[in-house]
């Protein structure tokens, strides 16, 4: 089952910023992946929100490495995750007078703060389109708020808000869904396998 999901890159100590919108969009009811370089420091955030209540794994990655970056993308995909919204939060706290900085210095600030943001950006983005196009063929029904404006099927749009709408997609997928949208989910997966 495709998950409504929230990807935070660049999240360190529970206290900072990325951890706080990380708990955020757990509320809010999103998935959240937790990425960032300190495995200790986002196994606490993760285990923070899912004490909560709340889904969230960690994801160790260095976000100027393309392939950190690559591996973050395809544990998104294993995990079938839709990404609804992903921050770029990656950067450094150097106090230091710009006239006294190194050259070296500047170069590190700037492999975090622009080259990592454009990986990431890049990466995210080609995912979130695929996941889009991969909506508007009907090769799934997204089971997001807004999904339905994705799909040019009508019947599936139809599908996609009633998800959206019902109370117990999350819990209940299975058990409850056939009510909510008027027909049981191994018939929808029946048309969209036959090609419906």
């Amino acid at each position: 089952m495709s998950k409504a999901s929230a990807l935070v890159m660049g999240v360190g100590p529970s206290q900072g910023l990325g951890a706080a919108l990380c708990r955020k969009f757990a509320r809010e009811g999103l998935f959240v992946y937790v990425c960032g370089r300190s495995k200790e420091k986002l196994e606490d955030v993760c285990s923070e929100i899912i004490a909560e209540g709340y889904d969230a794994i960690p994801i160790v990655a260095d976000l100027t490495d393309k392939d950190d970056i690559d591996q973050m993308t395809e544990i998104i995909v294993e995990n079938e995750s839709i990404i609804e919204l992903a921050v770029y939060n990656a950067g450094n706290n150097r106090m230091e007078s710009f006239l006294d900085m190194k050259p070296e210095n500047f170069e590190g600030m700037w492999r975090i703060l622009c080259y990592g943001a454009f990986l990431s950006s890049q990466s995210i983005l080609r995912l979130m389109l695929d996941q889009k196009e991969d909506a508007s063929n009907g090769a799934y029904i997204p089971i997001v708020k807004g999904a339905d404006g994705s799909l040019t099927n009508p019947f599936l749009q139809q599908v996609a808000k009633n998800i959206s709408n019902s109370e117990y997609h999350q819990i209940f997928y299975d058990q409850f869904l056939g009510a909510d949208i008027g027909r049981v989910v191994d018939d929808v997966s029946t048309d969209l396998a036959a090609g419906i």
